[in-house]
């Protein structure tokens, strides 16, 4: 497969030799980049249950993390979902890139649309789809 490179590596190309203007700060562009610290409750819960991390999680996730999801989804939006219909990921990269190649799997000339053509997961899963 053959992608485009990133548009931000296109861009920090071209600006190379640029130099900033020291009078004004600059602006991080990232996406997705937490800026803060990870809540005390997070780090002492996982403390607790480094146990768990012995071996790897299974592909559609533990049992116990599905449920969890579950009732979040019931709690927060009153929507009630069954136990397959929960897939965790580490990230939405991993489902824009996989959700279209189990959709458009069987399709015969696959089409796929998407919203922002900067974000290159988009380009692989079209690629990837044969779409």
């Amino acid at each position: 497969m053959n992608f485009e490179k990133y548009p931000f590596e296109k861009l920090n190309e071209l600006l190379k030799d640029v130099v900033p203007n020291d009078k004004f700060e600059l602006s991080a562009l990232t996406i997705g980049e937490p800026k803060f610290e990870t809540p005390q409750f997070i780090q002492d819960k996982l403390k607790e249950t480094t146990p768990l991390l012995r071996k790897y999680p299974s592909t559609v996730g533990e049992v116990f993390l599905r449920e969890s999801m579950i009732n979040f989804v019931k709690n927060r939006f009153n929507v009630s979902l069954e136990i397959n219909q929960i897939v965790p990921t580490f990230g939405t990269r991993e489902v824009l890139f996989n959700f279209p190649q189990f959709a458009l799997f069987d399709k015969e000339n696959p089409v796929i649309a998407f919203t922002n053509p900067f974000y290159q997961i988009y380009e692989g899963a079209a690629i990837a789809s044969r779409a």
